[in-house]
């Protein structure tokens, strides 16, 4: 669905990443972590960039390759994909950045992924 956003998002860059051959918008991650926050607080993005540095620090001191993607939440966000609903996002709630979390140096791409119905939300 990543994917799907970035070729009808309107961002050229983005359009021109996701028509290239081959392209994996999510890197073949193990895990994608989404960060949200309500819409009305003014400091939601803010809050949510030092989490995201956090994880991503953390990952990383765990020996994890981890990135940062806006990308997914343009994807969350279109309104032909409807992934807001499908990812149970609590009303008024927006999402801020996606967070990829794998094996540093490792080809994610060809792992086996369980399907796993786990999603929880921390306020």
């Amino acid at each position: 669905m990543t994917l799907y956003g970035m070729k009808n998002s309107g961002n050229e860059f983005l359009e021109e990443c996701a028509a290239t051959p081959g392209y994996q918008s999510l890197y073949g991650t193990l895990v994608l972590v989404i960060l949200s926050a309500p819409d009305e607080n003014v400091y939601g993005s803010l809050i949510t960039s030092c989490v995201a540095e956090n994880m991503i620090l953390s990952a990383t001191d765990l020996g994890l390759g981890s990135c940062c993607m806006i990308s997914t939440t343009i994807a969350i966000s279109h309104p032909e994909t409807n992934l807001i609903k499908e990812i149970n996002l609590p009303e008024n709630y927006k999402p801020i950045c996606g967070i990829a979390i794998g094996k540093a140096g490792e080809d994610n791409l060809g792992m086996e992924k369980e399907e796993v119905d786990n999603v929880n939300f921390v306020k």
